[in-house]
């Protein structure tokens, strides 16, 4: 059975399209462009119900899905209203900590051998790739910065606020050109 940790509200119902039982969903998150999931959950009556999505394509503001078995717009008409969930699982670790509102900010890296590098002064989520932008600079003066990509991270441990890290030889000797800036308005 799904409950509400297994999954992550994005948006809602907002009206059907059309007489094939097109539903418009409207987007409530700032960090989804597009659904591109092969099913979503819908809250109907405290029940999360799979459907699975036959297409989408951009409308107005929101996302136009067409759902496996809602075929008429008296169907769909009733899920107007209802709130749309992904499965977590469907949504990367970087997307799911900013959406989930997890702060790293003060935790300590080190590298597989245990050695710090450094505190993480500010995620930057707003880079192609997460960074972690440490309180450490480079032999230039210029703060690290590392890629926050699961394949680099070995353990995060929440009570000690602690990350090993498996960095690549040379990563860290790349940080020579920029800086990790928070926005004015966080």
């Amino acid at each position: 059975m799904i409950t509400k940790d297994d999954i992550i509200e994005v948006g809602y119902v907002s009206k059907t399209h059309g007489l094939s039982g097109n539903l418009e969903v409207v987007i409530t998150v700032d960090w989804l462009d597009e659904l591109g999931v092969d099913f979503i959950f819908i809250d109907i009556d405290g029940c999360y119900i799979p459907f699975r999505i036959a297409e989408e394509r951009t409308k107005n503001s929101g996302r136009l899905l067409k759902l496996d078995n809602i075929d008429t717009k008296e169907e769909a008409e009733h899920l107007i209203g209802a709130t749309v969930y992904l499965s977590a699982e469907d949504v990367d670790e970087d997307t799911l900590a900013e959406a989930e509102g997890v702060d790293y900010e003060g935790y300590t890296i080190c590298d597989a051998s245990g050695e710090k590098i450094g505190v993480i002064d500010y995620v930057d989520y707003d880079t192609e790739n997460v960074l972690f932008c440490l309180d450490t600079t480079d032999s230039a003066g210029f703060q690290i910065m590392i890629p926050a990509v699961d394949d680099f991270i070995v353990e995060i441990d929440d009570d000690k606020q602690t990350i090993v890290m498996d960095i690549p030889d040379g990563l860290l000797e790349l940080n020579t050109g920029g800086s990790c800036v928070e926005d004015e308005d966080d």
